[in-house]
């Protein structure tokens, strides 16, 4: 939990869904009866990836606040076009700021 910043609970949900796998596992269920061991470079690289995953959803709160301004502008300013420019904004702001989001793999 050092490697990736997670409380136990976060980490061990991480093991249950299998985004995380062992590559050495001892006994069955839960408990203190049940080893598991990681590779180091596997832990590192979901680390990576927790850390790339955080900053983006940074990103994406600062793009929607700085789009929950602009309304608020539009409308305090009673521009009658207030939520057609919005929109175009919003539309145009997202295609560029998260287009390299959208492509698949």
């Amino acid at each position: 939990m050092e490697v990736t910043n997670q409380t136990l609970p976060a980490f061990n949900q991480s093991v249950s869904k299998g985004i995380i796998q062992p590559f050495f596992q001892q006994g069955e269920g839960k408990g203190p009866g049940n080893v598991r061991l990681y590779l180091k470079q596997d832990i590192e690289a979901y680390a990576a990836h927790l850390k790339t995953k955080k900053l983006h959803t940074a990103k994406k709160m600062r793009a929607i606040i700085t789009l929950i301004f602009l309304y608020l502008t539009l409308v305090r300013s009673h521009t009658p076009m207030y939520f057609l420019k919005f929109v175009m904004f919003s539309q145009s702001f997202f295609s560029k700021t998260y287009s390299h989001l959208s492509t698949a793999p």
